[in-house]
């Protein structure tokens, strides 16, 4: 993806995670679109990615399957 409206896309294609009400579901989005905004810009990823539902995670990996954000960063690791 190489530019933030094909991110946006990507990201509303994932469903809501059931227990997730809709102002979480769009605070994990709106966390992910600013991951990859950071990543598009070469700028640095300053919040922590922890707790958060698995499609997050999913949220934040390119192409071949590598987050985008530190790995540090990610507290849970989820295979594609």
């Amino acid at each position: 993806m190489n530019s933030l409206h094909e991110v946006q896309n990507y990201i509303d294609s994932f469903a809501r995670p059931s227990g997730y009400n809709n102002h979480a579901w769009r605070a994990v989005k709106k966390l992910a679109l600013h991951a990859w905004e950071c990543y598009l810009t070469n700028q640095s990823f300053g919040h922590s990615a922890n707790f958060l539902c698995k499609e997050f995670y999913l949220m934040v990996r390119n192409k071949d399957g590598k987050y985008i954000i530190p790995e540090w960063k990610v507290k849970h690791y989820y295979d594609l």
